[in-house]
């Protein structure tokens, strides 16, 4: 038992050991590492572009937000002449600035909605939960 390592064959029966299979095992190492590396480089990569993406929309939409802002005072001055008690209003004039009043605070709703789910993408870059961060993708 002098010369036998703990693995319980003895010197003799153990298969013979090339330089050819070190030099392949070695190139095997090397060849899945890269793989390794490559993956986690792509996945790196894509995170990236969708980073991107999602700034290149948040800045699209702050340039765009004052073309599609109506300042608020629009529809209170609206509501206040409706209200008024020294003048009437035709009916189509009443149904024209309630109309206004409406489709304004549709677009403002959409406009301040649109904000909120830019910055909900802004603070969980990768998360998918919000439908503006999943259209980016």
């Amino acid at each position: 038992m002098g010369g036998w390592r703990g693995d319980g064959l003895c010197p003799l029966c153990r298969p013979p050991v090339y330089e050819e299979h070190i030099r392949l095992a070695s190139l095997i190492s090397l060849w899945t590492a890269s793989l390794l590396e490559r993956k986690t480089l792509k996945d790196a990569r894509s995170e990236l572009e969708s980073v991107q993406r999602q700034m290149r929309l948040q800045d699209d939409l702050f340039q765009r937000f004052p073309m599609n802002f109506v300042p608020p005072r629009l529809y209170q001055g609206y509501s206040t002449s409706l209200l008024r008690q020294d003048t009437t209003w035709d009916e189509n004039t009443q149904r024209e600035f309630l109309t206004i009043i409406d489709e304004e605070t549709d677009r403002l709703t959409q406009l301040i909605d649109n904000m909120l789910e830019s910055a909900a993408c802004k603070a969980k870059p990768f998360s998918s939960s919000s439908s503006l961060c999943a259209w980016m993708r």
